[in-house]
């Protein structure tokens, strides 16, 4: 088989093996020192979610906005972002050597190897099939966690509790709150109504966004207790 792979057009197929036989002894020394490699260089799912509106300049075309959703489609569909990257990498070197592998034995047996561009073009799309369905069936395995990253938009509506300061229109104070996934969040509020103060303690309701600054109201239980103490007995 080591002779099979030296031959002439079978270079990619080779070296695609050496590469998956390079990732797999990494990971085995690295799990034996304790850090894996895929850990050592950041083995996260990657994100083939394309934003095309906000965080672009806001003269990109549509045409240029579909061209970027077809590539991540495609990426999606391979099996990017369903799997660590280490696994994709790994699932698509082998079944790429393999496939090739399997064509030139094929071709040999029918009269010679083909030119190495010419054989690597065959076993591409069967590499990206099997690649795909190998990402598919490690996914229903090992699904992946639920996302908690959460955008600071996102915490409009929510209850906050002021601990720093006193929040005014004129200054805002630091809060505390919650997302959805219990994460702590500290975040600067101010009153939306001018006429407020918000001492540390007070909860209050974050209404709107505005920079890097909450607009807040009193939650309904301060408001009755300011109205409380301000009302002469």
């Amino acid at each position: 088989m080591l002779d099979f792979l030296g031959q002439a057009g079978m270079e990619p197929f080779a070296f695609a093996l050496i590469v998956l036989l390079a990732i797999f002894v990494l990971e085995v020394v690295g799990a034996l020192l304790g850090a894996p490699w895929s850990a050592l260089f950041g083995d996260t799912d990657v994100d083939v979610d394309v934003d095309v509106d906000a965080d672009l300049d806001a003269d990109v075309d549509a045409g240029a906005g579909g061209g970027l959703s077809a590539v991540s489609g495609i990426f999606s569909w391979v099996g990017i972002g369903r799997v660590p990257l280490t696994i994709f990498l790994a699932a698509f070197f082998a079944t790429f050597g393999a496939s090739g592998t399997i064509i030139q034995q094929i071709a040999d047996a029918l009269g010679g190897l083909l030119p190495a561009w010419l054989a690597s073009l065959i076993a591409l799309p069967p590499a990206l099939f099997c690649t795909r369905w190998i990402s598919i069936g490690f996914a229903k395995l090992f699904p992946k966690d639920t996302s908690t990253a959460v955008s600071q938009d996102s915490l409009v509506g929510n209850v906050a509790e002021v601990t720093v300061g006193t929040a005014t229109s004129d200054l805002p104070a630091e809060a505390r709150t919650n997302d959805r996934f219990g994460h702590v969040h500290y975040v600067r509020v101010r009153p939306e109504r001018t006429d407020d103060r918000f001492p540390k303690g007070t909860r209050v309701l974050l209404m709107a966004k505005k920079g890097a600054v909450f607009d807040a109201i009193l939650m309904p239980e301060n408001e009755i207790i300011a109205k409380t103490r301000s009302t002469p007995e």
